[in-house]
């Protein structure tokens, strides 16, 4: 038995269609766009997560301090308090006592423009030995 060579056939195997490898190829690359575009989506939610909790955080620890400042001057007989943040930054908390109203309002200063602010209501501290 001879083999004849035949133009689309070599040693008696069919020739494979050539299309058929690029439409893998190319199925294959949107395998590797989708996975792309999902790990691009996974990061950007992970990087809005992050910086939400982190000014969170940062409003958090403002609230805070704007309480302390409160309950500090709340005792002293003072009507304007201006307390420094930290040195560095130029940030102060300034904390106005409004006697007639009987609140107290802190706010959160950077410069001349107010970041935040806090009002409570100002506490009458009488002592019942009095």
């Amino acid at each position: 038995m001879t083999l004849t060579k035949q133009p689309n056939r070599r040693c008696g195997v069919i020739a494979v269609d050539r299309r058929a490898t690029r439409r893998r190829g190319a199925a294959f690359f949107m395998l590797v766009l989708a996975v792309l575009v999902v790990i691009t989506a996974a990061t950007a939610a992970l990087v809005r997560g992050e910086w939400s909790n982190r000014g969170r955080t940062r409003l958090q620890s403002r609230v805070k301090a704007m309480e302390a400042a409160v309950d500090a001057v709340a005792e002293l007989d003072v009507d304007t308090v201006s307390l420094p943040v930290t040195a560095d930054s130029g940030e102060r908390i300034t904390v106005e006592v409004d006697r007639q109203a009987e609140r107290i309002k802190a706010h959160w200063m950077r410069g001349d423009r107010e970041l935040d602010f806090l009002v409570r209501e100002l506490k009458q501290t009488h002592s019942e030995d009095e």
